[in-house]
Formats: structure tokens, C-alpha cells, sequence
């Protein structure tokens, strides 16, 4: 919004002076009140992660709770979450399950009944949830169903997952957002351990088809152990894979004997750290030139936004507002989101040691198996994929909409004063604000180990380490590795 400079009417005595200047003082705390209660969403839970952090699980909760409301989507997904983390997992599953159905109704509302909000800032529109948000609180739904050992659940689930991976990639433009072969994998992986073998054959060259191509997986090749799930599931299935089908996915053929999964069982580790980039709202301002149309209307005002949009992204990228000097009639002011990467977390890897509890279960002289987590899902990279392709789009609307509360603006000094313009200004500026909502307790990028390993139980140890090696935190359990089953282990680093 522009501030117009201009003074306020003054009559010939002092009493119209003081009347407009007293509903000026009136009308600013009434600004100041929108002020402070118009916070972004990430200014009101900015001590969020913190609290996580530290371990104060029930302060975040109470934070959540205080500054978001039932019914809306972030509430059930930031609660899922901290529930999940608090170990109540039928709890956390309850809350994830009524974002999930709140995030199904709110795509059914018409674009009419949304552009109802278009002169208000964005955060008051539903909060849809990203494409991949909506992914992973299945994904976290099937981890605590597997930490109930309610397996046929978690099952249920991974198909619930399969079906909306493929629904999304049909329906989504933008093939990165529409695919994550992570989210097969481990859909792969929950299918095999209740043998459906079939199905969980196809998760696993799903994966590996995204993996194999970089505009869907963001980067990064398929596990070296991908070759193995894909055999094991082949055989089980009764189905012959060609050396062409791991050729094309970057892999190599598994040797027959390692895929046989009748001598023991698989670990699955899922390492968790860091955070995802969160949002910011940021005030600019940006030129109206001599030469822009004036958009007075709806459609005009998305035009001229459009262009505004592209006006500030060329600014950022070259200092200037044009490539030649021209004329600038005023500026516009308007609050944008931003999105600010986090600081580098100490935690950078996992290292892992088994040792079975019982002699006999490793060859003799053997040693016992060590390793070290690879990244396999960069959820900050799909948070920044995410915000650049929707970040056109914001712009234009958050432009559009400050130039029609300008135009407003001018229609109040118009028709009551100068002084009444000044103060639809204000309130204007005071009210406008980025939307900054987005899943903020989502990891920064999960890393994984597969393990094959005979039947039996196992004194699993695990070291989050910072770059220099050391330890910042450790983890120790006793795990049970079945014959032919699939054990999942998962941690999340709070540091």
C-alpha cells in the first residue's frame, strides 16, 4: 500500500482540526490493535522448534494449541506430530487422520467461493496443505502404526499412499511435486512385510523409475540396496526381472542367492534431522510506472500484478527496476512471503552397530554389522522446489490486492477527505500481511539403512554425528528381526 504524504483538512478554527486529528489517534490504536494481532503464522509460533528442541513437548503443544485452531489443517499436522515425537502414537495418528480429511474437503470448494478472499491477506483463506504435506502425514501415519505393531493397519495405509502417489502424479503439472520416490520405497517396504509381494514389487520399481529421473526425484540415485528389494520381491512374486530393469534404474544385478529372504530378515533404519525452510513476510515496495495500465478491477488489477510480480523478481536478480531508465508514477507497498533457509544442523549423519544378543547368529570370527545412514529424502528441497513453482502466482495476487486497496484508498479521499484516505491507508498497511503457513515440525531430510540380517535379536546402538564425527546424541534398543519380515526402526535428531 502506498502512504500518501498530504495533510490533514483543517477548518478555519481549531475544533474541525482537533475532531480529525482525534479520529486520526482513534483510528491509529485501531491500527495498532490489528497490529499486534495480525502476526504471521510463523511469527506467532516462532519459538516453536525451539520448544521441540529442548524437549518441552508439552509447552509446543500448548503453543500449537493457544495460537491455531481446531479444525484447521496445520493444528492436526504440527499436533501429529508433537504427539508422534511424545510416543502417543493412536493420538498422533487421530490428529494426522483430521488434517487428512480437512485437507479432502477443502480442494472440493470452488474457486468462486475462494476468490471471496481475495482483498483480505492470504492467511485468511483455508490453509490447503503443500502437495507433499499431504503425502507425508501418511507416511507418519504407517510409522506409528508400525510402532503399535498394528501391521494390517500400517498396511491399509501404505495403500492409501500408493493410490494418492499416483492420483497426484496424474493430476499434478509439475512432475517433481507429483512424485517422491521415497514415499514408494517405503510403501514398498510396509507391502513386503505383510507379503503382498506383488504390490509392494511395483512400489519398488516406482522408486526406482523417479530416482532414475532427476526432474522428479530432485537428484540423488536410487540405494545400492534397491537391486536386492527389487530380485527378493520378483522371485516371491513369481515374476522374471530382465537385467535391462535395473540397467535403466542405475543399478546392479543382485546376485540370485542374496534375494532369497528365507534365512532371515531385514532392518529398516529411518533417520530423521534438521528442519525444513520456513516462510517470512516481508514488506516491499514496488514502482508503478508512467506506462502501466491501470488496473482498476479484478482482472486488471491480476494483470498489473503480474507484471509487479515480475518487476520485483528482476530486482532481485539485477538491482534495477528495469533493463533502461523510466518513468515511475509511485510505488506500491505490499507484504510478500519469503522463504528463509535454516542454520546448518549440527547432526549430519548416522552410525549405526548391531550385536546380536545370543551367540550364533553371525558367522564365526564374523564382526558385527556397522554402517552409516544414506540421505535418501531432501524435504528441504521440496519445501524450496514447492515455493519457487507457486511463488509467481503469490506475487501477482499479493500485488493485485494492494492495488486495489489503493484504488479504494483514492476513493475514500475522494468522497469523505484526504484524511479518510490517510486512514484506509493505515489500516490498509497494518492489516496486510505474507502467508507464512507450512508443516514447520517437517525434517530437513530423512536418511536410511537397510540391513539384511539373520533371524534373531539385536542390541542396536545409533550415534547422530556432527561433521567433525562425534557423537551428540546416541540411541540404544533391543530389536527383533524376523524370518523373512521387516523390522523398521525410526529416530528423530532434535538438535
Amino acid at each position: 500500500m502506498l502512504i500518501a504524504n498530504r495533510e490533514l483538512p483543517v477548518g478555519a478554527r481549531g475544533a474541525p482540526r482537533r475532531a480529525a486529528w482525534l479520529a486520526v489517534v482513534l483510528v491509529a490504536g485501531l491500527v495498532a490493535g490489528l497490529v499486534c494481532g495480525c502476526a504471521s503464522y510463523t511469527t506467532r509460533l516462532g519459538d516453536l522448534r525451539a520448544k521441540v528442541a529442548r524437549g518441552e513437548l508439552e509447552a509446543a503443544l500448548a503453543r500449537v494449541t493457544g495460537e491455531t485452531n481446531p479444525g484447521e489443517v496445520l493444528y492436526h499436522l504440527e499436533r501429529g506430530l508433537l504427539l508422534r515425537l511424545g510416543r502417543d502414537y493412536p493420538a498422533s495418528n487421530e490428529e494426522l487422520g483430521a488434517a487428512e480429511i480437512r485437507i479432502e474437503d477443502l480442494y472440493t470448494i470452488s474457486l468462486s467461493e475462494r476468490v471471496l478472499t481475495f482483498l483480505v491477506d492470504d492467511e485468511q483463506e483455508a490453509y490447503r496443505g503443500e502437495i507433499f504435506e499431504a503425502n507425508y502425514l501418511h507416511f507418519y501415519r504407517m510409522l506409528n502404526f508400525f510402532a503399535m505393531d498394528e501391521r494390517a493397519s500400517a498396511v491399509v495405509e501404505a495403500r492409501r499412499l500408493a493410490l494418492r502417489l499416483t492420483r497426484v502424479r496424474d493430476e499434478e503439472s509439475d512432475p517433481y511435486q507429483g512424485d517422491d520416490p521415497f514415499l514408494h520405497y517405503v510403501t514398498g517396504v510396509i507391502l513386503e512385510s505383510a507379503g503382498e509381494w506383488n504390490a509392494a514389487l511395483i512400489a519398488y520399481r516406482r522408486a526406482g523409475e523417479v530416482w532414475g529421473d532427476a526432474a522428479r526425484s530432485g537428484g540423488g540415485p536410487p540405494p545400492a540396496w534397491l537391486s536386492r528389494d527389487l530380485q527378493r520381491a520378483a522371485d516371491r512374486a513369481g515374476i522374471t526381472l530382465d537385467a535391462l530393469v535395473f540397467d535403466e534404474m542405475g543399478l546392479s544385478t543382485p546376485p540370485r542367492a542374496a534375494a532369497d529372504g528365507e534365512r532371515g530378515g531385514s532392518l529398516l533404519l529411518l533417520f530423521e534431522s534438521g528442519w525444513v525452510p520456513h516462510k517470512v513476510s516481508e514488506h516491499v515496495r514496488v514502482p508503478i510506472f508512467s506506462n502501466d495500465s491501470q488496473g482498476r478491477d479484478h482482472e486488471g488489477a491480476l494483470a498489473l500484478g503480474r507484471t509487479l510480480g515480475d518487476r520485483y523478481r528482476f530486482h532481485r536478480r539485477h538491482g534495477s527496476w528495469a533493463p533502461a531508465p523510466v518513468e515511475i508514477d509511485y510505488f506500491i507497498d505490499a507484504a510478500i512471503p519469503l522463504l528463509v533457509e535454516e542454520s546448518a544442523a549440527e547432526v549430519v549423519a548416522c552410525t549405526w552397530r548391531l550385536a546380536p544378543t545370543e551367540p550364533g547368529l553371525l558367522p564365526r570370527g564374523g564382526a558385527p554389522p556397522e554402517g552409516t545412514t544414506m540421505v535418501l529424502d531432501d524435504l528441504a528441497q521440496r519445501t524450496r522446489k514447492a515455493f519457487e513453482a507457486q511463488w509467481p502466482g503469490r506475487l501477482a495476487r499479493t500485488f493485485a490486492r494492494a492495488l486495489l486497496k489503493y484504488v479504494a484508498t483514492r476513493q475514500a479521499e475522494r468522497g469523505i477527505g484526504s484524511w479518510a484516505g490517510v486512514l484506509a491507508n493505515l489500516t490498509g498497511v497494518a492489516t496486510e500481511k505474507a502467508d507464512t503457513r507450512s508443516w514447520l515440525l517437517l525434517p530437513a531430510e530423512i536418511q536410511v539403512s537397510r540391513i539384511e540380517l539373520p533371524a534373531g535379536d539385536y542390541r542396536l546402538t545409533m550415534d547422530a554425528r556432527d561433521r567433525e564425527g562425534r557423537s551428540l546424541e546416541r540411541r540404544e534398543l533391543t530389536v527383533s528381526v524376523a524370518l523373512g519380515g521387516v523390522t523398521v526402526v525410526s529416530w528423530r535428531a532434535l538438535e
